[in-house]
């Protein structure tokens, strides 16, 4: 949608936990992170309640539809990464 390539590379777990230490992170926030992907990846995050409708008053959008609607938000580099 926007024209910029992306691509998903699964980084195995003990390359994740290394890469993260190399980077100075303490042992505690890596076992975290990775306590939190595990959660997603093993499909417990994917339950819908009515929590946001209730809030915002009215239902979510999906993912594409968001997408579709702001892909020129995404196509700029952003200035202060460039």
């Amino acid at each position: 949608m926007t024209g910029t390539p992306a691509s998903y590379v699964d980084i195995p777990i003990p390359q994740q936990w290394q890469a993260m230490l190399d980077q100075g992170m303490p042992e505690w926030q890596v076992e975290a992170l990775l306590d939190l992907q595990r959660y997603y990846t093993e499909g417990r995050g994917g339950e819908v309640d009515s929590v946001f409708a209730d809030v915002v008053g009215r239902q979510p959008i999906r993912m594409a539809q968001f997408l579709k609607e702001f892909a020129s938000a995404f196509a700029k580099p952003l200035a202060h990464l460039a």
